[in-house]
């Protein structure tokens, strides 16, 4: 007595069955005068009672058949043992640019075509070598190289039951990031928007600005970002694929210069005194414009009429837009003017040798005049001390007209 399948064929003692797939159970006798008994587990199936059965669970089946008039029946037993196929999905599996060839990581797709616990994959590069289970997989799946646009077959297994998935290979786009070279940050220019708009890359990328020595004040996830220090400015242009969690990028940077240097002003005049009512021009150098405390104008010069001391200050601003940090300041000095008239200075001739011989002259006229007076006061008769007393100025008198201009 034997158990045939649905072909025809002995079946073994024990046959695997995944996902309790029907199976047709056929006893090997069959008798118009016989009567069959199928049981599952030892215990009786009801109403199967022919000689063909189709199970649909896991345990062991029995057949009995009993032939009138034999009273000893004929048996035969099969297990089933149940088992459960992996899920699986047909997926895609995404490699960055390359020239050529790409690398594809083919367990990274692992997640995306099923999610069985405990299940296995072998990859194989035609579908009936996945379909039969057999040794010809790809050796080093990690790093299979391809064009793109091949299909890999995948046979995943959860114990004794699998399924054979299929894994379609993209070489993503070509990337390029790129950047317009930047002005230069100036004062007068003291923020810029680098531009990467230019760049190459696939709907989805996501875009992210970092600096060295720089500072991004805005737009640091865009294409445009706004900055205001120089440095080395770097833009990374992602694109995440799924499965796999595949990110391909492009990386450019730029460095970003400033001059932000102030000027130096130098303030000179035509001249550093000057008289209450006269001019100077003051020039400054060292920029390209100039802001003067107090006067009007950008210029370079300008013309004064301080009536007192006055400093003059002026700040520059360089061609950058930077205005200078100290100041350069020059004080011009004011006098009051005096008030001249002509005059006429008299002198008697006298030259040193004459002027010494009239000066003895005078000394002795002198003498002899005071000598005679007072011989002529002695003859006179005696007179008082007032008298005496007035006629010694006119002594004096003539003594000194007598002196002018010998």
């Amino acid at each position: 007595m034997k158990i045939l399948d649905a072909a025809g064929a002995q079946l073994p003692a024990s046959i695997n069955v995944c996902d309790n797939a029907p199976q047709v159970f056929t006893a090997s006798v069959q008798a118009s005068n016989a009567t069959y008994q199928w049981f599952l587990n030892g215990n009786p199936i009801s109403g199967a009672t022919t000689a063909t059965y189709t199970a649909t669970q896991p345990g062991t089946y029995t057949i009995k058949v009993t032939i009138l008039g034999n009273s000893c029946p004929g048996e035969a037993t099969v297990t089933i043992v149940g088992g459960t196929s992996p899920t699986v999905q047909n997926t895609t599996l995404t490699a960055c640019y390359a020239s050529g060839n790409a690398v594809f990581n083919l367990p990274s797709a692992q997640a995306s075509i099923s999610t069985t616990p405990g299940a296995t994959f072998s990859y194989y590069v035609n579908q009936a070598d996945a379909n039969a289970g057999n040794a010809n997989t790809i050796p080093t799946p990690a790093t299979y190289s391809s064009p793109g646009g091949q299909t890999v077959y995948v046979l995943v297994k959860n114990g004794f039951c699998s399924k054979v998935a299929q894994l379609q290979l993209v070489k993503a786009p070509q990337m390029t990031a790129s950047i317009v070279p930047p002005t230069v940050l100036t004062c007068a220019n003291s923020q810029i928007t680098l531009d990467a708009s230019a760049s190459v890359y696939p709907a989805g990328s996501t875009f992210n600005w970092t600096t060295t020595g720089g500072n991004i004040v805005s737009g640091g996830t865009t294409l445009t970002p706004v900055i205001d220090a120089p440095g080395t400015y770097t833009l990374t242009i992602t694109k995440n694929y799924q499965p796999g969690n595949v990110n391909c990028t492009a990386v450019a940077n730029v460095t970003v210069t400033g001059n932000s240097a102030p000027p130096t002003p130098v303030l000179t005049a035509s001249k550093m005194h000057i008289c209450n009512g006269e001019s100077v021009t003051l020039t400054a150098s060292g920029g390209v414009s100039y802001n003067w405390t107090g006067l009007p104008g950008t210029g370079n010069t300008q013309t004064v009429s301080p009536t007192t001391t006055t400093t003059y200050t002026v700040t520059a601003v360089g061609a950058n837009g930077c205005v200078s940090q100290t100041p350069a300041t020059i004080t011009i000095q004011v006098s009051e003017p005096f008030t001249a008239q002509n005059a006429v200075l008299h002198k008697c001739y006298q030259p040193d040798w004459l002027m010494t011989l009239r000066k003895r002259r005078v000394r002795l006229l002198l003498q002899q005049e005071l000598l005679s007076r007072i011989m002529s006061i002695r003859q006179m008769p005696m007179l008082p001390t007032t008298t005496l007393l007035q006629h010694l100025p006119h002594i004096h008198h003539r003594v000194i007209r007598r002196s002018m201009c010998l």
